[in-house]
């Protein structure tokens, strides 16, 4: 088997390896995200029993139980005559108990299920944002892979111009040997792209819980500049997307349930009414029966008396809500920051962007004519491995801009609480 043949050979077990490779979309991937991640199961699982909880009747169901009993005895008259005797009897009991609590029983269930909702869709927004970057990185290195193998190519093609010359004795020893140096560079830093694209690979696979890393994703999305307006207006058309303003406001609303179930649980009356029926000797004609109601009423004085455990319960749930209240106001003190801080980030990103575009377009400038005048003979290898070098070094700086600028954009979007799409579609240059 020749050469030629085992090349040819090599050539299409790689091709036909890349073909079977599974393509996994950004679609396909956060719904692998979604099904497979610890964190949105758990929230999932909460947000359920939530939700079970709201449709139980709780406290306002009464107590109810029932007993019965059988007994069998003997007794023994002059020690010559046995007697037995039985006895069976069966009860029923019907209690309820009134208090402060059920006042806010309701609005302490539903409390539960905003927060649990606000759980959810927490834990949902960093899954997204954390699978669609990792997506990103990966489509990066992609190209990266893509640009080195390119530059490794003209590296090769270069020596070997360099030893064609060198064996015609028309190039010296030392230019075949920088030559062959700038393939070896070439090599090395396609080695490297390749190990970063595996290491992307394998981290992009365990965060959606993907078996293997037999699969290849799709190209990294196109830059779609955004003419944004200044952050106060955007925290006015967004502020109330905005999931921690939500659980701020969420965790206000529950500390003012709780200082009123607090109050009333402290100051409202308990009435217990209990119904009890029973039965003795229901085996036999002559059984009797009773039935009793109770009702006992409790009136609570502690919580007036200052320094008394209520009194104290009471001060702590008002010190509560105004702890919450405080926060929710740095919170939208803290988002109006965070908004200008995200639209400078994409302001200095988009600078980056746009430098990178043009160092781009001249160093390819650059390394064409460096090529043009390789092939004349009027420059040396060591010229075209450095423009090389140069080429590779823009494009990977373009690639990282790129990624810089649209992970400005989703980490924005994020903060706002709308989709990446929708900001991009109201707010396109």
């Amino acid at each position: 088997m020749n050469k030629k043949l085992i090349i040819l050979l090599i050539a299409a077990l790689s091709f036909s390896s890349v073909w079977a490779a599974e393509t996994i979309t950004l679609e396909d991937a956060l719904a692998m995200a979604k099904e497979n991640n610890t964190s949105l199961a758990v929230a999932q699982i909460e947000l359920e029993q939530a939700l079970r909880n709201q449709s139980g009747v709780g406290a306002w169901f009464p107590s109810l139980s029932l007993s019965g009993s059988y007994s069998l005895g003997t007794s023994f008259i002059n020690k010559s005559s046995v007697t037995f005797t039985s006895s069976n009897s069966a009860y029923a009991s019907l209690g309820f108990t009134f208090s402060g609590e059920l006042f806010s029983e309701k609005e302490e269930r539903e409390n539960a299920i905003i927060n649990a909702e606000l759980t959810w869709l927490s834990s949902l927004s960093s899954v997204e944002q954390a699978v669609i970057e990792s997506y990103w990185t990966l489509a990066a290195n992609d190209l990266a892979v893509q640009s080195a193998a390119d530059s490794l190519d003209s590296a090769q093609q270069a020596y070997d111009i360099v030893k064609a010359q060198y064996d015609a004795g028309q190039a010296s020893e030392l230019s075949l040997a920088n030559s062959e140096l700038s393939v070896t560079q070439a090599e090395a830093s396609l080695k490297s792209a390749e190990d970063s694209k595996s290491l992307a690979k394998l981290t992009f696979a365990t965060l959606i819980g993907y078996s293997g890393t037999d699969f290849e994703v799709a190209e990294l999305p196109e830059t779609i500049y955004l003419n944004l307006p200044a952050a106060s207006e955007l925290y006015s058309i967004y502020s109330d997307s905005n999931l921690t303003l939500r659980t701020l406001s969420a965790a206000v609303t529950t500390a003012e349930t709780t200082k009123s179930a607090t109050e009333l649980s402290a100051k409202v009356p308990t009435v217990s009414v209990g119904v009890s029926y029973g039965l003795t000797g229901i085996a036999t004609s002559s059984f009797t029966d009773a039935a009793a109601l109770s009702v006992s009423v409790s009136v609570p004085v502690e919580a007036y008396i200052p320094g008394t455990t209520s009194n104290l319960s009471i001060k702590s749930a008002e010190d509560a809500v105004t702890i919450a209240k405080i926060e929710q106001r740095a919170g939208e003190a803290e988002l109006l920051a965070d908004i200008e801080s995200g639209i400078l980030t994409i302001n200095q990103a988009e600078s980056s962007l746009s430098l990178a575009e043009k160092t781009l377009e001249l160093t390819q400038k650059a390394y064409d004519l460096s090529e043009q005048a390789f092939n004349a003979g009027t420059l040396s290898s060591e010229s075209l491995s450095d423009a090389a070098t140069d080429l590779l070094e823009a494009e990977v700086s373009l690639l990282s801009a790129r990624l810089s600028y649209l992970q400005g954009c989703l980490s924005l979007s994020s903060l706002l609480g709308c989709e990446l799409e929708d900001l991009q579609a109201a707010y396109a240059r």
